[in-house]
Order: structure tokens, then C-alpha cells, then sequence
């Protein structure tokens, strides 16, 4: 708002939408926001998940914290008609606010429900470390459900310093 009001030019790289929804003239997006990244890969995360098991998923599950980018990342598919588009329904659809203290929780409803995949979008390592720690503790990681994961903590090189390679 301050730039906008100065008429300043600003160049971002957030993935929030919220910040160039607003009708701002001076605030450029030079990347795809996160409704668009999630819009534009649903496809191929659906085939990825088809090739791991063998079939089109039918279920999802739905999991992110409360920041910005998990958010509305999350906000189109959560939408009406959003996975219907794909014959999909969540079984599982979580929000949380970080950092987690336990993850048993969420992954007790994935383990329950069985998602054909399931979409874990985290922005932290230490929630990202939680939540795989009990996947692997409760078997959902042998291929049971493919999982995906979005944001910066996925690539971050601490992950293999806290996570188990397995």
C-alpha cells in the first residue's frame, strides 16, 4: 500500500496472491502466484500419482499451514468444483498454524482414510521433518499413498540433515 500510494514500481516473487488480486498498478508478479502454480500442475501431479500406483486417483489429501503461500496454493482445489474438474474428493483437508509440536494428528487421518494421494504443502523444515518422521512411522510413505510436497522446505539441503534418506 505504502508503494502503491508513492506510485513506486515494486517487483515480487511472493507466491501470495493476495498482494496482486488487490488492483494495485505498481506491484508486478514475476512469477505464477500460488493459485495458478496449483491450478496449472494439478494435472501432472494427478499423473504422477497415477504412475506410482497404477490408477487415476479418486481422494486426496489436503494438507498445509496457515501462511500465505500453503494458503493459496490450497484455495483452489478446496473451492467448489474445484477437484471435481478431476472426479477427485478430499477425504482428508487440514489446516494448521506452525510450527506443529506433533503431527500425529494429521497423519492419523491420512492413515485412516487412505488418500490415493496426498498433497502436504509445508514452508518450514521443522514441520515438513514432523510430518514425514510419522508417515514413515505409521507406513504411509512405503507407497501406500504418494505424497507431494510443495515450498521452499522441500528443497532445502537442512531436509537431509533432519530427515531420514529413507
Amino acid at each position: 500500500e505504502v508503494t502503491e500510494r508513492a506510485q513506486i514500481p515494486w517487483l515480487t516473487l511472493s507466491y501470495a496472491d493476495s498482494l496482486t488480486s488487490r488492483g494495485f498498478k505498481y506491484i508486478f508478479q514475476s512469477s505464477p502466484t500460488a493459485n495458478m502454480q496449483a491450478v496449472e500442475s494439478l494435472p501432472t501431479l494427478i499423473d504422477l500419482a497415477k504412475s506410482a500406483t497404477g490408477k487415476a486417483p479418486k481422494t486426496i489429501g489436503l494438507i498445509g499451514d496457515n501462511t500465505a503461500s500453503p494458503v493459496n496454493f490450497l484455495r483452489p482445489l478446496r473451492e467448489p468444483g474445484g477437484l471435481d474438474k478431476y472426479g477427485m474428493k478430499a477425504v482428508v483437508d487440514e489446516t494448521y498454524t506452525p510450527p506443529l509440536s506433533d503431527a500425529t494428528t494429521l497423519m492419523q487421518r491420512v492413515r485412516s482414510t487412505r488418500p490415493d494421494m496426498l498433497l502436504y504443502i509445508t514452508t518450514t523444515i521443522s514441520d515438513l521433518k514432523l510430518g514425514l518422521d510419522k508417515m514413515h512411522e505409521f507406513h504411509i510413505d512405503k507407497g501406500v499413498v504418494p505424497v507431494i510436497g510443495s515450498g521452499g522446505a522441500n528443497g532445502a539441503p537442512e531436509v537431509l540433515k533432519n530427515v531420514s534418506p529413507d
